[in-house]
């Protein structure tokens, strides 16, 4: 779509495009900018499935401000026609770490990104970061709530700090229906309950520490063990282990108890 039309900003120019809508960078009348994701409804394949990213999104935006490690929805709109509607978040920072967004070179800095760039994490940054997604994560599950497509591209830092993004899968809990996620990410026995948000985030950290593509590896990723060293990256690999466990029943039973977990990997 050309450039969409929203109230009293300035949109900038096209930052990402998706299967079912695309995102903008907007400036606020103060100068603030601003990540504006727009969703059409001729790119859907059925009016259920746009109605229930709707849907999703009106579950989320209530909550979205609660915790610091969740994007915050500042403003939701529908188009006159309603052929399409957007939501205003916040933006991530560029991806250059400079501070400042010049809207015609700005890049979205996603964990993504920042694994591209550094390679494998040590031990301690992959602590840190396991520990601030899962706080994130519990706190959309305890509203009954979950991801279901948890991956580095949909971890953003925003002022630095990690939350959780691309928020049009969100739904409610729910053991049945239809399963989303990405190649790699997406857990065995399918995405609708807080189990398979465990196990993302398994495959997450177990990427970041190891530097291996979990979406190349396929589903038995490599044995780290050999090239473990000290105390610190065994606690932490059988942490990993465990959340990306194939039964839910060998994962943590909940977030909370990830972090708890986490907390127990002793400095290297």
């Amino acid at each position: 779509m050309s450039k969409p039309h929203i109230a009293d900003h300035e949109v900038c120019a096209q930052v990402a495009r998706g299967s079912y809508g695309s995102v903008w960078l907007a400036r606020t009348v103060l100068g603030e900018y601003r990540a504006a994701k727009v969703l059409e409804r001729r790119r859907f394949p059925s009016p259920e499935r746009y109605e229930r990213e709707w849907a999703g999104l009106r579950e989320y935006e209530p909550i979205s401000r609660r915790h610091p490690g969740l994007v915050h929805i500042l403003q939701v709109g529908r188009c006159a026609d309603d052929q399409w509607f957007y939501y205003l978040m916040e933006v991530a920072d560029d991806v250059t770490g400079e501070g400042r967004i010049d809207p015609h070179s700005y890049m979205p800095r996603t964990l993504r990104a920042e694994m591209d760039r550094r390679g494998r994490f040590p031990v301690r940054a992959c602590v840190a970061v396991g520990w601030a997604l899962a706080g994130a994560v519990a706190s959309l599950h305890g509203e009954g709530l979950v991801h279901r497509d948890l991956k580095p591209a949909n971890v953003l830092y925003v002022r630095g700090t990690l939350k959780l993004g691309d928020i049009g899968t969100v739904s409610r809990h729910a053991p049945a229906g239809p399963s989303v996620g990405s190649v790699g990410y997406h857990p065995p026995e399918g995405s609708g309950l807080p189990s398979g948000d465990l196990f993302s985030l398994g495959r997450i950290l177990y990427e970041l520490f190891s530097g291996i593509p979990v979406q190349e590896a396929g589903e038995s990723l490599p044995d780290l063990t050999p090239r473990l060293r000290g105390a610190s990256e065994r606690a932490f690999y059988e942490v990993v282990r465990r959340c990306s466990h194939h039964d839910p029943e060998g994962r943590p039973a909940t977030a909370r108890d990830l972090q708890r977990e986490l907390e127990s990997v002793p400095s290297a």
